[in-house]
């Protein structure tokens, strides 16, 4: 398993914003935060998010860059639906929540929790 540091010159499948780096400094401290995405919801696949303490087997494949405070690791199977998104942490007078860009996302649904895939 190779874990790369952080390069803003040179972003990865995916890229996380200033605000999303700093909200995952706070919660996530010290882990291994996998991101991927995970059949259901009412548009056919939903993001899914996970935290370890230490890798697991089963990221062995993924993409993990090291942040300097938590490590991303990005789900081997999900990479090909998560090439050029973009993760961002936004507060606004609703609250807070992790805001996802991805261009290879075809549609949504209202609840902004699933998303459907022309692959």
């Amino acid at each position: 398993m190779t874990v790369e540091k952080y390069d803003p010159e040179n972003p990865k499948i995916v890229k996380l914003t200033d605000a999303a780096i700093g909200h995952f400094n706070n919660v996530a401290k010290g882990k291994y935060v996998k991101f991927g995405i995970m059949g259901g919801g009412c548009a056919g696949f939903q993001y899914h998010w996970e935290l370890y303490d230490e890798p697991q087997d089963h990221m062995e494949k993924d993409e993990q860059t090291d942040y300097g405070e938590f490590i991303l690791s990005v789900d081997s199977y999900s990479i090909m639906y998560l090439i050029g998104t973009t993760v961002d942490y936004t507060t606004d007078i609703t609250g807070s929540k992790i805001d996802i860009q991805n261009p290879q996302a075809q549609a949504g649904c209202g609840c902004g929790e699933s998303v459907n895939f022309n692959v």
